[in-house]
């Protein structure tokens, strides 16, 4: 495993400023003064692939014009006494562990992953664990080689998906709960999986039915598997992605047999309906998180079939970043409306960045890639730095406390 770094910067203004986030496309604003990058007291040090190009100061903020992957970008900082900060630790997994991801965490810093193991040269198993306060505790699965969590609420119940028993068996959808490991089932197909839990226990998550390899979503509530229906008869698979306090859920379907194309729903007081796009002449985009105000974020494609990372307000998508309209991509919002994703054109350059509803914002964790898996109301932050050595790719989880 590789312990990943994080960006310092000292100026004459500021020294030895931590600063993990960099605050996205901004010009410098009139006034701003160059600093001489040769004069001994403004040392920058950064990433290798962030050569800083040139330097602007007004008071206590600065805007940084680098190359990053070879395309010069202008990036400003907040002011370094309000600008978001994050203590990031490696979390290196299980003792005896090959791999190890964080899938999900919840407000009282309890997160749960996923931790493979080798036990046999060439044969793999996986376990689901939780990690807390640096300790991990497996979870039983459902008798099979693999099991993976995907969420956890605050009253520490775990969802996820896992192998019954058996060589070649299926994966089914499971609740934890008071250390009793419970098989959800399916809607009559042969595999389910759950995505995600909200705080007054209710379930989403999706399956096959009993049509073939067709795939639907469901709400699981009081142990009762709920088929929430499809906008178009043809569908071949509808995936939940995130569900709220009130029980409103989202994600994306396919629209017809065959199709790499997503559109964005929502299910909301048991009627499932399409989000509006940009103008997508087909309608294309997805939903990716949801909060208990109803905010909603995602991706949405306008008239010219270009994908922007929006949130949606009252049914309305905007532009997150209208300076920003490739290979971005939301992942997550917190109830304080916070929105975290990834930004980059390819998986060994990809950047975290977290927007706080002012100015969007690059995570700096790693000198080559990092991925934000989600975001808790405290603010913690948690996903993977990726790093290839030229002959593997090495991954590290992360969790980033403000």
């Amino acid at each position: 495993m590789r312990t990943s770094s994080s960006l310092s910067t000292s100026t004459a203004l500021s020294t030895s400023t931590a600063l993990g986030i960099l605050s996205v496309f901004l010009a410098p604003p009139a006034g701003a003064v160059p600093i001489d990058l040769s004069d001994a007291d403004a040392v920058v040090s950064g990433p290798s692939n962030l050569e800083i190009q040139e330097i602007q100061t007004l008071g206590s903020a600065f805007w940084a014009k680098f190359d990053w992957d070879e395309k010069r970008n202008s990036f400003g900082v907040k002011d370094f006494d309000e600008m978001l900060r994050y203590d990031f630790a490696a979390s290196e997994g299980p003792e005896g562990a090959t791999r190890w991801t964080i899938t999900g965490m919840n407000s009282l810093g309890t997160a749960v992953g996923r931790a493979t193991f080798e036990d046999t040269p060439g044969e793999f198993r996986s376990s689901a664990y939780t990690y807390a306060d640096g300790i991990y505790t497996e979870i039983n699965g459902l008798g099979g080689d693999f099991s993976s969590p995907s969420d956890i609420n605050d009253s520490g119940t775990i969802v996820g998906y896992s192998r019954l028993p058996g060589e070649s068996a299926p994966l089914h959808a499971f609740v934890y709960r008071d250390g009793v490991t419970t098989d959800l089932g399916t809607l009559g197909g042969t595999t389910s999986r759950a995505t995600a839990i909200n705080n007054r226990g209710v379930i989403a998550g999706n399956s096959k039915t009993g049509d073939g390899d067709v795939e639907h979503a469901f709400i699981v509530e009081d142990g009762v598997m709920q088929d929430i229906g499809t906008l178009k008869d043809d569908s071949i698979g509808i995936y939940a992605a995130d569900i709220n306090e009130a029980g409103t859920t989202v994600g994306h379907y396919y629209p017809w047999p065959g199709s790499t194309l997503a559109k964005a729903w929502i299910y909301e007081d048991g009627v499932m309906s399409h989000l509006k796009t940009l103008g997508s002449r087909q309608g294309l985009g997805n939903a990716t998180g949801i909060n208990d105000a109803g905010t909603i974020v995602g991706n949405s494609t306008d008239a010219d079939d270009i994908s922007w990372a929006v949130v949606y307000e009252g049914g309305e998508p905007r532009i997150l970043n209208p300076h920003q309209n490739t290979h971005q991509s939301p992942t997550a919002i917190n109830n304080a409306g916070v929105i975290v994703g990834t930004i980059g054109p390819d998986y060994y350059s990809k950047r975290a960045w977290v927007y706080s509803g002012v100015q969007q914002e690059v995570v700096i964790q790693s000198e080559q890639a990092d991925i934000l898996g989600g975001i808790t109301d405290t603010g913690q932050i948690y996903g993977f730095s990726v790093y290839y050595d030229g002959e593997s790719q090495i991954s590290t989880p992360f969790i980033g406390t403000p």
